[in-house]
């Protein structure tokens, strides 16, 4: 993957520095590596080693000779000297080829990990589906135990009200034996105090009618009780 920077660098330059108004790059050819010499010759020091793909900067050129500036990769920053052949102005076909493998592996493993997270998420809406089934069927209980209370409710409502009516009629029947009892023994003490006045007068009655009687043989024979 480190081997591919530098084509994924230049893949990526090649787009960019159009849309920036930049001037469109150069890149090293096919070839291994180049040398960047100080000057416009063999005979010049070596400053630094160049990549096949790796995008440089064309300044000027002169003599089969073309000054560059290095912009990415190894001596990214550097000027210097490179035969003019051995550069081209599109990107090589082996870094295109490496630069479309590098982005096909990053989609391969965004792919994967997009599936894996896919069948997360399908795991996931399944357990929150069962458990939705789960709380649908114990709403569904609940509902049914409120209306069997409420039901039970109205029940008891109207037990209540047949109960508290019952106790009133039983509460004025009560009263009214009370009464009854108090009459009847009201009336039981009068009768006793009647029979208690009859027995009281037989005697006297018969008191009464002895005095009376005497008095009436007394008068009709005087001498017999002298």
């Amino acid at each position: 993957m480190k081997n591919c920077a530098p084509a994924v660098a230049a893949l990526l330059l090649c787009l960019l520095l159009p849309c920036l108004g930049w001037a469109e790059p150069t890149y090293v050819s096919d070839i291994m590596e180049i040398t960047l010499r100080a000057g416009p010759s063999n005979g010049h020091k070596v400053i630094a080693m160049l990549t096949s793909a790796q995008p440089v900067e064309v300044a000027e050129t002169r003599e089969g000779w073309s000054r560059v500036k290095v912009l990415a990769g190894e001596g990214a920053g550097r000027a210097g000297w490179v035969l003019s052949r051995l550069l081209m102005t599109r990107l090589p076909w082996k870094a295109q080829y490496e630069a479309m493998r590098t982005v096909n592996e990053d989609i391969k493993d965004r792919y994967a990990n997009f599936d894996q997270r896919w069948r997360e998420l399908a795991q996931r809406e399944q357990n929150l589906t069962r458990q939705l089934d789960e709380a649908t069927r114990a709403l569904d209980q609940v509902r049914g135990e409120y209306e069997e209370l409420k039901q039970g409710s109205a029940n008891y409502l109207k037990f209540k009200e047949e109960f508290d009516r019952t106790r009133a009629d039983l509460e004025a029947a009560e009263k009214n034996l009370q009464q009854l009892g108090s009459e009847n023994k009201s009336l039981k003490y009068s009768q006793n105090i009647k029979w208690f006045a009859a027995g009281a007068l037989v005697p006297l009655a018969g008191w009464v009618v002895g005095i009376v009687m005497g008095r009436r043989r007394n008068r009709r024979y005087p001498g017999m009780y002298h």
